[in-house]
């Protein structure tokens, strides 16, 4: 059943829809009001705190409908509370998880009032009847009058005020008048009530009315809620709760007893006695379970009838209460449970359920539109076939072709390889399938979803367009009712998103996930593992894109349908349209829907998707359709319009032909009675003339504060409001209060809030033209059209009232009001003083319970803090909180944290602006306020902090967006534990600290800086493949492009030659977030734009080569979208700035330029240099960029050089000679590849062989060389004046003694390091030849020492952890840490390899003829020297200090120490492939040797007799190799895989996983348990080897250089190349655990908790030990 369901909605059927679960308790409260005050207020202040406490901690909101408490008086005046009342009880039906109604029954039966609605036969018998009794009609008659409107005709009461116009009066000159009303109002009442008792009486007994036709005219408004809901066929089990009273003793003369039992004549009212009693002893028992009714007898007290100082009553009161919360909560946990074992209703089924329905609904009043139907049907049909695209296809085959060739070869060659080894007894084992792409660094295992098959047929997206309330959205949902009758007869799938309407579509991202979640389900695919779309945007783009293909639509066709994308969030540029597929299969096709309003979105996509035939305007309604709505609209409200009423609206609708403008005539037309005097300036002539009136008409009828409060809440509010919050925010309201208690006192002197009927009847009105839609797990409402929202926003959240608003909104969300009084004084009406009165709001913590964060705070109060101006406090209390941010990245996205410090920083700094400019101004020749001094220096503290965080979460995005948890451990990372400045970030570092220390997941903790500062020049740094190892291209290339014009960064990212180039674009105005990631097919060379922009130029490979590549020119206009062809293959194009271009035949050769050694400034007047480089800046150069117009500078970077020198050239007309370097840009780890600066010098933009792209603040760069230089010359014009007289000083003279801060600061680079056996110390080597000492716990250096070995190179703790043995180039340093005596060994060479065992110490040269030399490092003495073929790229040595382990080539060799030769060498026993050794070792037991290749070989010899016994094949280089400590067991690291091979017969036991790229060093601790692992990821990763996990993964953010572990794992020191000296990683408390093997407690949310028992069979209450694996797993 549940799969039918499943399957019936996601495909998109409307047929019996399932109800959508809600996260709302909304319990509508029926009571007779003055006998049970004192009960209601008991549940008011105790029972509704606990149950929305209750509610709140499982995902829920708790809501009480009260609809008469505290009710005003003039909201009598329309007679339509009992209607409102219903139409609640309705709601809370509809809405309400759980219980949904409670009644409250006593010894009163209530007021009856008569119907202010009757039908027109039964009046005329009414009228009739009274004639007949001789009773005079004529005051039926003046109150009741006919409404020809309404189906059928009725006769309608009219308002109070239209006969006692005084009766709502509140003047005091007039309150006579007043008073007088009121009791002639009330005489009428009874009068009207005798008249319509007896004729219905005189009907009923003639037959004329039915005994239900009599009873409305005798029914109390309390039974007709219990009618409603109770009595009326609904649901009752599990949905409401009575409780009844009895008074035991009353006495009917007491002067109380009016307030409980219903009186007549001075005695008990007999008849309204007989009608409780059928009520509650017949009626209500009948249908409610015993289990859910209660009934109590209470003594009467004499004194208040019912009172909490009577001892047995307040018992009583207690009872009933705890009563009323029990039994809710059980309703509610059983509901809960139900919802349980429904689980397919996840959340993607609750989300797609959302958008059917509402496609439903839009549906029952949709009419005419035909032709634009059938035109959407005809070509949304239409497919596309690849006349201009042959190219591509050949593109594509060929590479597939390549791949199946290239499997084919390897196959082959295994085999071959396999068969020949076999032959010479060596066992050759293969780790990785052919079909395992994880492993093989020329393929990315992200390809294989992203792939799109060859094609030659396709179709393409439509896109509807039309004006803002052209009735895009009813078009969209016929469409979708529609689309399978255009595809019959074939079964069809349809999938539909109207965005902006729920929480899982108002963001692109989350839009695609549930689209390719929703299409894996029904199309039976199998979910990716380890992909991750929520960090990864562009590959959910292209995976989306190619599951299209991937799916099998031919005999299921499948249509998507996205209306309103302009209502999608720019989060990920969701406005630029990149997402949008281009092509579709043929039996695919996807509409998109958005308003021409909004000029930005429909440029957008008509310059990405620049196909005009693929789009459908929606043009104006006639006049007939408008008829047709009319007609329609009003029958389904059962009404109908006069013929000169519909042709008034007709004629209005005539100024403004618009759907939107139609139906809100429409919908204040059914408003009007027959009788309704029409207006013509009632209405307005547009869309937003007729909404202002229609707010003056919602303030007329509910008051203007009411209205003005609650919808200006709704506008400021981010994500829309849930009823429960509007009702709470105008509960703190004091305005809407003093208000609403005008006419009477709050009931509850110790509970204030707002009568929930206020608020219910203005969301009736308004409900037309509210959305609900999900925010934060909660169903909130907010504008559905734009134009009401812009009109609302205009007219209730302007900038006079804007900042009120948003710091009452603010107050909420923290959670201010929940645990303390706020004082009310009552004087605008009634007065009173409530000075320790509650308002009843909910507390808001950021965690409600263990698994539910409270997203509706995350989203909303940094909003509001910001917009009203609470710098400091959201600086300190959310930016500088790490629960906060973690929390908000985790539950929301990174991208809205970084929205709200955007809008903090903006808004922040625009009031230290205004008011700087303000002191300034009032202070004008006075003396300095030193106040106003103190508050401009906080507001810029606040601001620096503000931009610190934002900084600091900029540099770590990948990392954070990867996992959240990151975010804490970066800020430490960059900062440092010791860091002092900003306060305010001073404080976030302490909270950090204690964060990370007390967080339940294992975490690696850094104790010193060891990443790039916040507060340094570089912005953020983008990671994108510039470089790929093994890549054969042309070095010179030019791998970015910078359209200044749009802030956009154009870059290449290079993939393998399996895999062609992509062009990803990068937004520079949001951070550097990417915008697209566009396959073109093809290997770029070069890529600019031209012709002023206009045009792309692609310079691609015909042949790609190092040496001798060969290239042609592609043209595109604006998007590779949009290719311009050309008859034959073109070798070069010129485009003027016209765009006029010239093309040249392919035949030209391509001549490689010569890179110029210095960089220097050159006249090309001349061609004279006028200017050159400092002497210790000179080249060759791998990248240079001059910029500047007056001042000239260049930025250059030398070749295999990380950083970016930035020069100072002097003037256009006084050049340098010798230019300045005025900083240098240090955070690379690879050589530049390219350096651009935008146009106004802001940015320096700056691209490495480290595939990372920096973005640097030149403008800051420029302003401090400037002002350093303008403190200079002034300097140097004082002196000269007092030396000469004058002060005439040349550009020259100042910069000759310029000395720049930025330069000075640059320092040699750490190399390499080794920690102590103890693991208290790190020793580190850098390039300029020092040792220096850390203190690992404190990071603090103990020991810097400068050595005389030049470069140091390598690093190693002798095995028994005395000797720190230290390489440099040429020359070996060794230190005694027992007794610190030190001595040099001199090596044979550049010491490429070194390798210590028993004191004996092997150092190696490698090259064709290598050389090695051993020594005896306590002694100095040198044991031995000897030279290898090809050999010495790395060493091993054996336990005792007698054999060495090198190579020949790729094969492992054993040189024997004391011997003078090694062993035998036997070529033909050898498979020697000419490749290259790249890592060895040797088994603790030293039996075996290996030896790691670059074809990813890993050769295992016998140490004793050299004897080849396995050859270990993986896909990628075998970059380094360890023995586990077992002996038994050989790890191999190579592309993202460390392989576990047995050393018994070389099988590859099992693969550990979680690099993302080559792992490049592993090491285990002393123990040989636990082992960490570095890669060109820039991960360090820790894992219990013996138990095969991970344990902790610290993301570095850069190429880590060397690591080490301390025995425990206790300490992880590495070097952070290029960023830091050093890191060192401590476990938090929670690693500490998992490494000595404790078990953490697992907390799961309840969904898990329910599917662990799905697998285990088994309960909770089942108990430890009883589960089954699966379960224990989970």
């Amino acid at each position: 059943m549940a799969a039918l369901v499943t399957e019936r909605v996601f495909s998109g059927s409307m047929e019996d829809l399932p109800a959508q679960v809600s996260n709302v308790v909304q319990v509508f409260i029926s009571s007779t009001f003055t006998d049970f005050q004192e009960e209601r207020n008991w549940i008011m202040k105790h029972a509704v705190p606990r149950l929305r406490k209750f509610c709140q901690e499982r995902g829920l909101d708790f809501q009480i409908a009260d609809m008469r408490w505290g009710v005003r008086e003039d909201a009598i005046d329309d007679h339509r509370t009992t209607e409102m009342c219903l139409h609640t009880i309705h709601e809370c039906q509809r809405i309400s998880r759980g219980p949904n109604f409670v009644a409250f029954l006593g010894d009163k039966y209530g007021f009856r009032p008569f119907p202010s609605e009757i039908e027109e036969e039964e009046f005329k018998l009414l009228k009739n009847a009274a004639l007949k009794l001789g009773q005079d009609p004529a005051l039926l008659l003046t109150w009741f009058k006919c409404d020809y409107n309404m189906e059928p005709t009725m006769y309608c009461l009219q308002p109070i005020s239209s006969q006692y116009s005084h009766y709502f009066d509140m003047s005091p000159a007039n309150s006579i008048l007043r008073q007088q009303a009121q009791k002639d109002w009330w005489n009428t009442v009874e009068k009207l009530t005798g008249l319509l008792r007896n004729t219905a009486d005189s009907l009923h007994f003639e037959g004329k009315l039915s005994f239900a036709q009599r009873h409305k005219y005798f029914m109390s408004v309390t039974e007709s809620e219990v009618q409603e809901g109770l009595l009326s066929g609904v649901e009752v089990k599990h949905k409401a709760v009575c409780f009844i009273r009895r008074l035991d003793g009353i006495e009917p003369t007491h002067y109380i007893s009016g307030r409980f039992t219903d009186l007549k004549d001075g005695g008990v009212d007999l008849e309204a006695q007989e009608l409780r009693e059928r009520l509650c002893m017949e009626l209500v028992p009948s249908v409610i379970p015993p289990s859910q009714l209660y009934r109590y007898t209470v003594p009467w007290d004499g004194n208040k009838g019912v009172s909490t100082a009577n001892e047995d009553q307040n018992r009583y009161i207690n009872q009933l209460g705890e009563d009323f919360i029990t039994s809710l909560e059980e309703i509610i946990k059983h509901e809960l449970n139900e919802s349980e074992t429904a689980r397919f209703r996840t959340p993607l089924f609750e989300e797609i359920l959302h958008h059917v329905s509402f496609a439903k609904t839009k549906c029952t009043t949709f009419c005419g539109r035909d032709n634009l139907i059938k035109e959407v049907h005809d070509k949304v049909n239409k497919s596309f076939t690849l006349d201009d695209d042959i190219a591509e296809v050949k593109t594509e085959d060929a590479v597939l072709n390549m791949n199946k060739a290239m499997e084919e070869a390897v196959k082959q060659q295994q085999l071959a390889m396999s068969a020949y080894l076999k032959s010479i007894g060596v066992t050759y084992v293969v780790g990785d399938e052919y079909t395992d792409m994880e492993s093989d660094s020329k393929h990315n295992p992200r390809d294989t979803f992203t792939e799109i098959p060859v094609h030659t047929k396709f179709n393409r997206p439509l896109i509807i367009i039309g004006k803002s309330g052209s009735g895009k959205t009813a078009i969209m949902a016929k469409l979708f009712q529609t689309s399978p009758s255009f595809l019959s007869p074939l079964k069809s799938i349809t999938m539909v998103r109207f965005l902006g309407t729920s929480t899982m579509s108002t963001s692109i991202r989350e839009t695609l996930i549930t689209l390719c979640e929703q299409i894996r389900t029904l199309y039976k695919v199998q979910d990716p593992f380890g992909l991750d779309f929520e960090s990864d945007y562009q590959f959910l783009v292209r995976y989306f894109a190619s599951l299209l293909w991937r799916i099998n639509t031919t005999n299921r066709p499948l249509t998507i349908i996205l209306d309103s994308a302009d209502q999608l969030n720019v989060a990920d540029h969701a406005h630029l349209f990149n997402w949008l597929p281009h092509k579709l299969p043929v039996t695919v096709r996807m509409i998109v829907s958005l308003v021409t309003d909004r000029t930005d979105c429909l440029t957008n996509i008509r310059l990405v998707f620049p196909f005009v035939d693929r789009f459908v305007e929606i043009t104006d309604l006639d006049r007939g359709v408008a008829d047709n709505i009319i007609n329609m609209t009003n029958k389904a409200q059962h009404r109908h319009l006069s013929k000169k009423q519909k042709n008034f609206v007709l004629e209005q609708f005539a100024k403004c032909c618009l759907p939107l403008y139609l139906k809100v005539l429409v919908d204040m037309s059914l408003s009007w009675r027959s009788y309704t005097d029409l207006d013509p300036g009632s209405l307005g002539s547009s869309i937003k003339e007729a909404i202002k009136f229609l707010f003056n008409n919602l303030e007329k009828a509910h008051g203007e504060v009411l209205v003005r409060k609650s919808l200006g809440y709704l506008c400021a509010a981010r994500d829309g409001l849930s009823e429960i919050e509007i009702e709470d925010l105008l509960s703190l309201d004091d305005e809407v209060l003093q208000d609403t208690y005008i006419y009477h006192l709050p009931p509850d002197p110790e509970v204030i809030r707002l009568p929930p009927l206020l608020w219910k009847r203005v969301q009736f009105d308004i409900r037309e033209y509210v959305v609900e839609r999900q925010s934060g797990g909660r169903k909130v409402i907010g504008w559905y059209h734009r134009q009401f929202s812009e009109v609302a926003y205009e007219r209730f959240c302007n900038k006079d009232v804007r900042q009120h608003l948003h710091k009452a909104l603010a107050e909420y969300f923290q959670g201010i009001w929940s645990t303390q009084c706020k004082p009310l004084q009552l004087i605008k009406g009634k007065k009173g003083s409530y000075t320790k009165a509650v308002r009843q709001v909910p507390s808001q913590p950021i965690k409600i319970s263990e698994t539910l964060y409270n997203t509706r705070k995350l989203t909303e109060l940094p909003h509001h803090l910001i917009n009203s101006g609470q710098f400091e406090t959201v600086l300190n209390e959310l930016f500088c909180d790490p629960d906060w941010l973690y929390a908000k990245c985790l539950i929301l996205t990174l991208t809205s944290v970084m929205e709200d410090l955007k809008l903090a920083d903006a808004l922040c700094n625009e009031l230290l602006r205004s008011k700087m400019a303000g002191i300034k101004a009032s202070s004008s020749g006075k003396q300095k306020n030193t106040q106003d001094e103190v508050v401009l220096e906080t507001e810029r503290k606040v601001l620096e902090g503000i931009r610190l965080v934002s900084r600091m979460i900029l540099l770590a995005a990948d990392s954070i967006r990867k996992d959240p948890v990151n975010l804490p451990v970066m800020l430490l990372a960059q900062f440092g534990p010791d860091y002092s400045g900003n306060e305010y970030i001073e404080g976030l570092v302490r909270r950090c600290q204690d964060w990370c220390s007390g967080f339940r997941s294992p975490l690696l903790v850094p104790v010193l800086e060891c990443m790039s500062k916040p507060t340094g020049n570089q912005q953020y740094s983008i990671s994108v493949d510039l470089s790929l190892i093994g890549e054969d291209r042309d070095p010179h290339y030019r791998p970015a492009f910078l359209r200044d014009d749009l802030g956009q960064l154009y870059v290449v990212e290079q993939r393998s030659s399996q895999r062609c180039d992509r062009i990803c674009v990068f937004d520079l105005h949001d951070n550097g977030s990417c915008i697209v990631k566009d396959d073109i097919g093809m290997f770029i060379r070069n890529i600019q734009f031209v012709g002023g922009s206009k045009y792309l130029l692609l310079d691609v490979y015909t042949k790609v080569s190092r040496y001798s590549p060969e290239s042609e020119h592609r043209l595109y206009e604006r998007s590779t979208s949009a290719p311009i062809q050309f008859p034959h293959p073109v070798g070069c194009i010129v485009v003027s700035n016209e765009g006029k271009f010239i093309v040249c035949s392919n035949d030209t050769g391509i001549t490689n330029g010569v890179e110029n050694k210095y960089a220097g400034l050159v006249d090309i007047n001349n061609g004279k240099m006028v200017g050159k480089v400092p002497e210790g800046y000179k080249g060759p150069y791998s990248s240079a960029r001059v910029f500047g117009t007056e001042d000239i500078y260049y930025a250059v970077g030398v070749w295999n050089n990380p950083n970016v020198s930035i020069c100072y050239a002097g003037t256009v007309n006084e050049p340098l000679e010798e230019a300045v370097v005025i900083h240098v840009l240090i955070g690379h780890n690879g050589p530049m590849r390219d350096t651009l600066v935008d146009s106004s010098l802001e940015l320096l933009i700056t691209l490495s062989a480290d595939n990372t792209v920096k973005v640097w603040d030149l403008k800051a760069i420029l302003h401090k060389f400037r002002s350093e230089m303008q403190v200079l010359e002034r300097a140097l014009r004082q002196s000269a004046v007092l030396e000469n007289g004058e002060d005439h000083v040349t550009l020259r003279d100042v910069a000759a003694l310029y000395q720049p801060t930025g330069v000075a600061t640059m320092k040699y680079q750490t190399t390499t390091l080794a920690l102590n056996r103890s693991g208290e110390s790190v020793y580190v080597g850098t390039e300029g030849g020092r040792l220096q000492v850390y203190e690992t716990d404190t990071g603090k250096q103990s020991l810097d020492l400068k050595l005389e070995i030049g470069h140091v190179t390598k690093m190693e703790l002798s095995r028994d952890g005395r000797y720190m043995i230290v390489a440099g180039n040429r020359h070996i340093h060794v230190e005694d840490l027992y007794s610190q005596a030190r001595r040099v060994l001199e090596a044979r060479g550049e010491v490429t390899c070194m390798a210590e065992a028993n004191h004996v110490l092997v150092a190696g040269s490698a090259g064709m003829e290598a050389k090695a030399r051993v020594w005896n490092i306590v002694t100095g003495e040198i044991l031995k020297d000897f030279e290898l073929l090809y050999s010495l790229n790395c060493v091993a040595i054996n336990s005792s200090g007698t054999k060495i382990v090198s190579s020949m080539f790729e094969f492992p060799i054993v040189v024997s120490i004391d011997n003078s030769t090694q062993q035998g060498v036997d070529m033909e026993s050898m498979d020697i492939m000419m490749t290259g050794a790249c890592s060895c070792a040797i088994s603790h037991d030293d039996k075996m040797a290996a030896m790691g290749a670059t074809d990813g070989a890993v050769r295992v010899i016998a140490m004793e007799t050299g004897k080849y016994l396995f050859r270990l094949q993986q896909k990628s280089s075998a970059v380094c190799l360890v023995f586990a400590t077992d002996g038994v067991q050989l790890l191999s690291a190579g592309y993202r895989t460390i392989y576990v091979w047995s050393t018994v017969d070389g099988t590859c036991m099992y693969k550990l996983t979680r690099h993302l790229d080559f792992v490049n060093d592993m090491k285990f601790d002393t123990t040989g348990q636990f082992l960490v692992t570095i890669s060109r990821d820039k991960q360090v990763v820790l894992w219990d080897y013996t138990r095969r996990v991970s344990i902790a993964t610290f993301p570095a953010n850069c190429q880590v250089q060397a690591v080490d572990i301390s025995s425990g794992a206790t300490v992880i020191a590495y070097i952070p190349k290029g960023i830091s000296d050093l890191a060192i990683l401590q476990p938090n408390h929670t690693t500490l655990e998992t490494l000595a093997g404790k078990p953490r407690p697992l907390h799961l949310p309840t969904q898990m908790q329910a599917l662990a028992q799905t697998f285990s069979n088994l309960s909770p209450a089942n108990g430890p030990g009883k589960a089954s694996k699966s379960c224990e797993i989970m």
